[in-house]
């Protein structure tokens, strides 16, 4: 063998001779035949995709799974040493620190499986939400003002929202978006 030459492995020669027999089969044949023919290997490449996909993605749940219970089981053996600990030390705060505990696991399994895993903020569609302000209190009463861009409300004394000025200046009346406050525009009487 000169020296550089690369000579490639047997298989190789082996899968190279089999992807010949292919192509020479897959030519003989009619153009309808290599139609369905060339349908179905997309089709079996893309089972085969999504088999080894499958397989991926259980692995790496099931290392997830596998860390997520190391985690805890460790946090749950640092728990037994600050409760026996606790216990000796101060007895009446045992229940407290075990409350702790429990929520901090919840708080790891929360984050680790989130119930909306299948949601990802990416195909969210942003949801325009219109709430309707908080009705006012009995005592509120309906103030008249003028539209300015400095207005806030007299009974919270929150400053005006930019949405919140664009109603007053459409509309007759608009509430305060946080006590639900009246303002009346003096054209509008």
């Amino acid at each position: 063998m000169a020296m550089g030459q690369f000579t490639f492995p047997p298989w190789w020669d082996y899968i190279y001779q089999q992807f010949q027999d292919f192509i020479a089969w897959f030519v003989a044949l009619d153009t309808v035949a290599q139609i369905f023919a060339g349908v179905g290997i997309f089709l079996l490449c893309l089972l085969a995709w999504g088999i080894v996909y499958g397989v991926f993605q259980f692995a790496l749940e099931i290392v997830k799974f596998s860390l997520i219970v190391s985690v805890i089981i460790h946090y749950l053996m640092y728990l037994g040493i600050k409760l026996s600990i606790v216990a000796v030390a101060k007895p009446k705060e045992v229940q407290q620190h075990w409350d702790h505990g429990v929520d901090n696991i919840k708080w790891i399994l929360k984050r680790a499986y989130p119930k909306e895993y299948l949601k990802s903020e990416q195909f969210i569609e942003r949801q325009v939400v219109f709430k309707r302000p908080a009705q006012p209190a009995k005592s509120s009463q309906v103030v008249i003002v003028k539209a300015d861009a400095n207005l806030h409300c007299t009974n919270c004394g929150i400053l005006f929202s930019g949405r919140m000025n664009q109603l007053a200046q459409s509309r007759e009346y608009v509430y305060c978006e946080h006590c639900g406050q009246v303002f009346v525009l003096p054209d509008s009487e």
